[in-house]
């Protein structure tokens, strides 16, 4: 078997980068090793030393100025999607919230309904109860008891005697009227 080496990856456009075989020198202020601790004292103290900075093509600087005119183009679209986005979020809550709010009070509405509902029926289920004791208690006292009470029995004597009475009277009242 053939072992793979690994290869470094080449870059496609090698005018765009600056040479790999010309390093960037460093200024010899910066190279050089200061033997004491006391910064380096120039002659002009208003200078300052700024690190130097790579050259870089003129084509690249436009490149990069376009391509950051891009993200910021690109950006800003985002921006405005996401805005767009946010706003019919918000939208849709509303719509949803009223929606469920009315729900609610349907739901509250339809609750309250049974309930009466059910109080009605209760009372009226109390009345049906109530008739048939009232039912029961006016056939349990209609009914025939077959022993007479006391007074069941002297009203008999008295009507009895009363209707004999009368009876006797009749017949002397006949006699007396014969004679």
């Amino acid at each position: 078997m053939e072992t793979l080496i690994r290869r470094p990856l080449q870059p496609k456009n090698l005018n765009s980068i600056p040479s790999l075989e010309t390093p960037l020198k460093k200024p010899k202020h910066l190279t050089q090793k200061t033997t004491t601790n006391q910064p380096l004292i120039q002659d002009n103290a208003s200078k300052e030393s700024h690190p130097i900075k790579p050259s870089v093509c003129k084509e690249t600087v436009k490149k990069e100025k376009r391509g950051n005119e891009l993200r910021e183009a690109s950006l800003a679209e985002e921006l405005e999607i996401v805005r767009k986005r946010r706003e019919k979020l918000r939208l849709e809550r509303e719509k949803t919230e009223e929606l469920l709010t009315e729900r609610d009070l349907v739901l509250e509405r339809a609750m309250k309904e049974m309930e009466r509902r059910a109080e009605e029926q209760n009372s009226i289920e109390l009345e049906i109860y109530k008739f048939i004791l009232l039912k029961d208690l006016r056939t349990s006292s209609m009914r025939v008891y077959p022993v007479q009470s006391l007074r069941m029995k002297e009203e008999e004597k008295k009507g009895r005697e009363l209707s004999e009475e009368s009876a006797s009277s009749k017949v002397q009242d006949k006699g007396k009227a014969a004679i």
